[in-house]
C-alpha cells in the first residue's frame, strides 16, 4: 500500500479534514494505529479513541460531530459508511493471500498441531480486515458486554462476522482444554466411554466427505474432543467450506459447515460442564470458561448455528449465563456428574 491520504479520499469520494499529502503504508485498529497508518471509527462507543489515536488518517461518518480535537497530524476522512469504506480499501490494497504451507489438508496430524495451525492461519494477517474486526469485536465486548456485541457492524458481511467468532470459539475451548490438562483428565476419568451430558451420550457424526480416517463411531470422550478440533482445522483449510483467511467470497458450504462444527463444539462444552468443571475450577479457570462459553453461545444462538433444543442438558446454566448481571454457579447449574 503506497498512497497518500488525498488518494484515499478521492477513491472513497470522502471529505478531508486535515492534510492530504501524508503517505499511508498500511491499516491498523484505532487503538494501535500509528504514523503512516489508516484506521476507522464505525462504532460511536469508541469515539474516545478518535481523540487519542496516533493514526495519520481515520475514516469517520459524515454525520459525526466531534466532541474534542483530534491529535496533530491526524486527518479525518468523512464518508457515508466508515466500515464499508475500510472494507473497500482493504480489498483494493491488501496483498494476495500467501499460499498455505506446512501440512497437507489430507494429512492426519495430532489435534493440537491442527488447532495451533488454525490459531495462526484464520485469525487474519496483522492489519487485515479480519484482524481489525476481531479487535473491534473484543473492544465492543469490553465496552458494552457480550450481550451488546453480537450484531455485525454496519456494512460487515454476516458470514465474515460468523467466521471470526466461530474460529474464536474453537480457539477458546482448545486453549482451555490444553491449559487445564483436560485430555489426560478425561481419559483417566472416562476411559473408553463416549462423551456424555446428563442422560445424553454422543456418537461421532462423521459423513462421507468428512474425517474419512474414522473407523469407529463411538469414540472415547477425549478422542471425540480431539477429533472435534482436528475436524474443524481440516474444514478451515477446505475452500468449499471456508474462504482464504484474508479474503475471498464465502462458499455455499460455509453455513452448513459452521453449523456442523458448532454442534460438535457445543457437545464438547456440555461434556466439560457435566464431567470436568471441578477440574476447571480447581485450575482457577472457571470464570474464563463461563465467559468463553457465553461468548460462543450468544453468537451461536443469534445466527442459528446450534439448535436450542440441544442445550437441554445445561438449560439452567445457559439461561443463567445469558441473563445479564447474574452470578453463575456453573458446577451446580450444569449438574456435574461424579
Amino acid at each position: 500500500m503506497e498512497v497518500n491520504i488525498g488518494d484515499v479520499a478521492a477513491m472513497l469520494d470522502g471529505r478531508l479534514e486535515g492534510g492530504s499529502n501524508v503517505p499511508l503504508t498500511g491499516f491498523a485498529g484505532i487503538e494501535e494505529a500509528g504514523v503512516g497508518q489508516l484506521t476507522f471509527l464505525a462504532n460511536p462507543a469508541y469515539e474516545g479513541h478518535l481523540y487519542t489515536t496516533a493514526a495519520s488518517a481515520v475514516l469517520v461518518a459524515e454525520s459525526l460531530e466531534l466532541s474534542a480535537d483530534v491529535q496533530p497530524g491526524t486527518t479525518l476522512i468523512r464518508v457515508a459508511d466508515p466500515y464499508a469504506a475500510m472494507a473497500k480499501l482493504m480489498q483494493a490494497f491488501s496483498p494476495t493471500s500467501p499460499k498455505e504451507t506446512g501440512v497437507a489438508p489430507s494429512a492426519v496430524v495430532h489435534a493440537d498441531a491442527h488447532a495451533k495451525q488454525l490459531l495462526l492461519q484464520r485469525v487474519g494477517s496483522p492489519g487485515s480486515l479480519r484482524a481489525l474486526l476481531r479487535a473491534d469485536a473484543a473492544a465492543r465486548r469490553r465496552a458494552l458486554g457480550p450481550d451488546n456485541a453480537v450484531e455485525a457492524p454496519a456494512g460487515c458481511e454476516e458470514d465474515l462476522w460468523i467466521d471470526i467468532h466461530v474460529v474464536e470459539a474453537f480457539n477458546d475451548l482448545h486453549a482451555l482444554w490444553e491449559q487445564v490438562g483436560l485430555d489426560e483428565k478425561c481419559r483417566a476419568k472416562l476411559g473408553e466411554n463416549p462423551p456424555t451430558a446428563g442422560d445424553r451420550t454422543y456418537a461421532w457424526d462423521a459423513d462421507s466427505d468428512d474425517d474419512d480416517t474414522i473407523v469407529a463411531w463411538d469414540l472415547p470422550a477425549a478422542d471425540y474432543v480431539a477429533r472435534t478440533f482436528e475436524s474443524f482445522a481440516r474444514a478451515s483449510r477446505d475452500r468449499a467450506v471456508f474462504p482464504e483467511p484474508d479474503g475471498g467470497a464465502f462458499p455455499a458450504g460455509f453455513r452448513p459447515g459452521a453449523r456442523k462444527a458448532c454442534g460438535r463444539l457445543l457437545r464438547c462444552w456440555m461434556h466439560l460442564y457435566h464431567n470436568h468443571f471441578s477440574a476447571v475450577a480447581e485450575a482457577g479457570r472457571a470464570d474464563a470458561a463461563n465467559a468463553c462459553f457465553k461468548r460462543f453461545l450468544t453468537i451461536a444462538l443469534r445466527y442459528e448455528l446450534v439448535d436450542r433444543a440441544e442445550l437441554a442438558p445445561i438449560e439452567d446454566l445457559a439461561q443463567s449465563l445469558l441473563a445479564p448481571r447474574r452470578t453463575v454457579d456453573a458446577k451446580a447449574l450444569a449438574g456435574e456428574e461424579g
